[in-house]
């Protein structure tokens, strides 16, 4: 991170600041007055493509806010009325089908009607908010179904075959001590990856967030790649994509 602070302990953020990934990508840049975000903010993907592009006010934005998927393609649109700052809100899959549709009240809580996307374009839910509060909503499957027994099919973590038990000991298994490395005063080595299961349950935008070293962050990042398919996360009754955080660790025989 480089930036400028307003007093001598560094702990009021008062002009330009440049975050950086761990590898030295810019992470995000823009300006902050006594800590709350103004103007322009930019934000990118690990791979360089911008992600996110919004104007601030004291942290609060303002006009029209474009956020976009690794791929390239849009994936959010946040229209905020200068009149009530209600914010008007599109979201996409990243194959570009529409994901959502709803209005944040200008506490950001959702409200009134949301609409809700298969991957597919086939209509998920209709959901209605008061402040932040569902008040009824209607499922429906890919296949333009109702769904009336929603036990478990509305929002659901992400999972891998029989569990994390099973998770765990495919990590186990495929975590193998480099040959030829010998590391002194301790005999494990933690690195720690991120990665994007998609939609299908597929591993993606593999990144290792916190590196050790070249030959470790390879073989972790080789350990997610490979990865067998998961069951997709469930969120508003569709398949959505699910962002992991996960440590590896290496052991030294």
């Amino acid at each position: 991170m480089i930036g400028l602070f307003a007093d001598s302990m560094t702990k009021i953020r008062n002009g330009w600041f440049t975050y950086y990934y761990s590898g030295g990508g810019i992470s995000s840049t823009g300006a902050l007055v006594n800590g709350k975000k103004n103007g322009l903010w930019l934000s990118y993907h690990h791979n360089g493509q911008l992600k996110d592009s919004g104007v601030y006010s004291k942290s609060f934005p303002t006009g029209t806010l474009l956020s976009w998927h690794a791929n390239g393609r849009l994936s959010d649109s946040m229209v905020v009325s200068e009149y009530d700052k209600r914010i008007s809100v599109t979201r996409w899959f990243s194959n570009g089908n529409v994901s959502e549709t709803g209005t944040l009240g200008s506490n950001g809580k959702r409200d009134q009607q949301w609409k809700f996307y298969h991957t597919n374009n086939h209509l998920a839910s209709v959901e209605d908010y008061e402040n932040g509060e569902l008040i009824k909503a209607i499922y429906y499957d890919e296949n333009d179904q109702p769904v009336t027994d929603t036990a478990g099919k509305i929002t659901v973590p992400a999972k891998f075959g029989s569990g994390d038990k099973a998770w765990k000991k495919y990590l186990l298994k495929n975590a193998m001590f480099p040959e030829g490395v010998k590391i002194k005063n301790t005999t494990e080595v933690t690195v720690l990856a991120s990665a994007l299961i998609d939609e299908e349950g597929y591993l993606t935008d593999i990144h290792i967030d916190i590196p050790f070293h070249e030959k470790f962050d390879a073989i972790a990042s080789d350990i997610l790649k490979n990865a067998p398919k998961w069951k997709p996360a469930l969120l508003h009754g569709r398949r959505m994509a699910y962002i992991i955080r996960q440590p590896i660790t290496f052991v030294q025989n």
